[in-house]
């Protein structure tokens, strides 16, 4: 069971849940000053339809006992599937031959795509990964506040790590705002913290 102390405009609404973001199952709750919402089973995703338009906190109860909570991560940057239908995509194929600790790729898509009007995703090894940080040029978006309402030149980050060496990466962008699809997507890499090394070179003289 998950506990939320939210304010939500309907009386009645709606979560999904899912293991893999592929398969979702619908749970009807109440709202309220406090909503509980019952699940039941094992689940590792969790979404809104309608999002609260404040969290205060959010618990989680199985056999009565609250959850560790330590590596639960939640999102606000990105809006609910039906809301959102693509109506353009840009590709990139690549592979690395070499990962510094500390990777990301960047997709920087510059131009005017509209508010919340372009998303970035990839594919690795036929995996589906998703970008769990993104930021808008001298802008920022922090959780306790509402989303930067830019129309523009957004940056997503998407992680890579060494297991990723030698295998096929699929960077997608999708365009969503019929009026804002000229983008000019470009694909970056980087590392942060610079990975710096230090390499000792000796030169022996041979007569």
């Amino acid at each position: 069971m998950f506990s939320l102390l939210p304010l939500v405009p309907e009386e009645g609404n709606i979560v999904e849940v899912s293991q893999d973001l592929k398969t979702w199952e619908q749970i009807t709750y109440m709202s309220g000053l406090k909503i509980q919402i019952p699940i039941g089973k094992k689940v590792r995703y969790l979404r809104f339809r309608s999002f609260p338009q404040q969290i205060t906190e959010i618990e989680g109860f199985s056999s009565g006992n609250k959850m560790d909570r330590t590596k639960w991560r939640a999102s606000n940057l990105f809006a609910h599937p039906r809301n959102k239908k693509a109506l353009k995509a840009w590709k990139k194929s690549l592979v690395l031959d070499e990962v510094p600790e500390g990777s990301y790729l960047c997709v920087a898509i510059n131009g005017r795509h509209g508010v919340d009007g372009a998303y970035a995703a990839a594919r690795i090894d036929g995996k589906a990964v998703g970008a769990p940080d993104r930021a808008p040029s001298m802008y920022s978006n922090p959780w306790e506040y509402f989303n930067s309402r830019r129309d523009q030149n957004y940056t997503y980050y998407i992680p890579v790590n060494e297991e990723y060496i030698g295998k096929t990466i699929e960077v997608y962008v999708f365009g969503y705002d019929k009026d804002n699809l000229d983008l000019e997507p470009e694909l970056w890499i980087t590392a942060y913290p610079y990975p710096w090394e230090k390499k000792k070179l000796v030169l022996e003289r041979k007569d």
